[in-house]
């Protein structure tokens, strides 16, 4: 049960909603972490999916890591073979108050570089 407050507190603010500095009476709450197996990849998996029918694979990270110019301290640079690439940060509105831009102008981009519904999508 995960909500997104898409544009953050900068929009929460900007479109005058409340906001308080006084403490609120909260109940506590318990958290237990359950990871998810089938939702990750390792590196073997990964390499076994690159090139498969019906699958995509969607590098999000910014343009130098994709290639390579900037490795961030990681021993290896560059990319996936065969992977589409299109920076997380392309799919907010910038131009306002950091905003997802409309679901279906992003199905669009990804449809546009080959990350589509029908397809197993890996994701990094």
């Amino acid at each position: 049960n995960v909500k997104v407050l898409n544009g953050g507190w900068r929009k929460w603010l900007a479109k005058g909603r409340p906001v308080t500095d006084r403490a609120s009476a909260v109940e506590r709450a318990s958290f237990t972490p359950r990871v998810d197996e089938s939702l990750i990849v390792n590196a073997d998996g990964l390499k076994l999916a690159t090139g498969q029918e019906g699958v995509a694979i969607w590098d999000v990270r910014s343009r130098g890591e994709y290639t390579g110019e900037a490795t961030r301290g990681n021993k290896y640079g560059g990319h996936v073979p065969g992977c589409a690439y299109m920076e997380w940060t392309d799919v907010m509105d910038t131009a306002g108050l950091a905003t997802f831009k409309p679901a279906k102008d992003i199905r669009r981009m990804l449809s546009e570089i080959g990350v589509t519904p029908d397809k197993q999508v890996y994701t990094y």
